[in-house]
């Protein structure tokens, strides 16, 4: 499938993000975190931290591949242990303004990738959270309309592919 984008917004910051559907990888190179669309059965985990809820995942170490780092991120973040996966699409970020790298600017410049990924995992907990969670949560989706989650559209979309995948 060719990367179709199915969201793009702007942030406060002057960031912009667009999220592409895609079963292929941006440029890895450009990719420096990884995040997993936590959707089975008509539920999502969300994690808790110092920011509020979030999809779970974060930043890729330099001696990891995508896929190791999507296992530790959800290990640390779930207590579980990742069986499957298979990529949804990426997030794409890029700012607006500055022609140079601005400092404390995290992603990769000009633009950064963000892979999400479905995972199946082990159901039991077997590995300790990191420090920074505080939580990590099941609810239903329909939950999750009325937390104010910056993620909610993706959410949604996610949740409508998960579905056909599944009758399929």
């Amino acid at each position: 499938m060719q990367p179709k984008k199915i969201l793009e917004w702007t942030r406060t910051n002057g960031t912009k993000r667009e999220f592409y559907q895609s079963d292929s990888l941006p440029p890895i190179d450009c990719c420096s975190a990884v995040f997993w669309i936590p959707i089975e059965w008509e539920t999502i985990t969300l994690t808790r931290n110092h920011r509020g809820r979030e999809l779970p995942g974060w930043h890729v170490e330099e001696w990891e591949t995508l896929e190791e780092a999507l296992a530790r991120e959800i290990a640390e973040e779930t207590g579980r242990t990742m069986l499957n996966y298979k990529l949804f699409g990426y997030k794409k970020i890029y700012n607006l303004e500055p022609k140079e790298k601005p400092g404390g600017w995290m992603y990769p410049f000009p633009h950064g990738y963000i892979p999400h990924y479905f995972c199946t995992l082990h159901p039991e907990v077997t590995h300790d959270f990191a420090a920074e969670i505080e939580e990590s949560k099941t609810f239903l989706i329909e939950e999750i309309y009325t937390m104010g989650l910056s993620v909610q559209a993706l959410i949604e979309i996610a949740n409508e592919e998960y579905r056909r995948n599944k009758k399929t």
